[in-house]
């Protein structure tokens, strides 16, 4: 084999070592996997403490639209505030205050951003 060759082969080598340890990186440090959503309510706003919905999949830093309908019950609720105590992740854009009429619906809608590590588990939603 000449030097020629040697030195070529030897530079894409390097080149496409290089490239494959960026693509791992990458996907290593970019992976959300929310398994599901948990909603707590202290004062059980519009009765969702304790429900669960399915989770998702994105991009660590990414952002996910949520919507939710909510019922009213007999009285009726107003949902003033929605937060994450999962660490990393935060909520913006809500339509709070929302009031839900008795016996009617609404619909809550929120954006949430994922942490800029990798996450795998439960996102736990609180709302009040």
């Amino acid at each position: 084999m000449s030097r020629k060759w040697l030195g070529t082969s030897l530079g894409i080598g390097v080149v496409v070592a290089v490239v494959l340890i960026v693509v791992m990186v990458d996907l290593a440090n970019t992976a959300i996997s929310v398994t599901a959503i948990d909603y707590t309510s202290h004062d059980d706003a519009c009765g969702i403490n304790g429900d669960t919905q399915p989770g998702y999949t994105g991009g660590s830093g990414g952002s996910e639209e949520i919507t939710i309908t909510l019922g009213g019950g007999p009285a009726g609720c107003t949902v003033t505030t929605v937060s994450t105590t999962t660490a990393g992740f935060s909520i913006s854009g809500a339509n709070v205050p929302l009031k839900v009429p008795s016996q009617g619906s609404a619909r809550l809608s929120f954006t949430v951003t994922s942490p800029t590590a990798s996450y795998s588990g439960v996102l736990t939603l609180d709302v009040e």
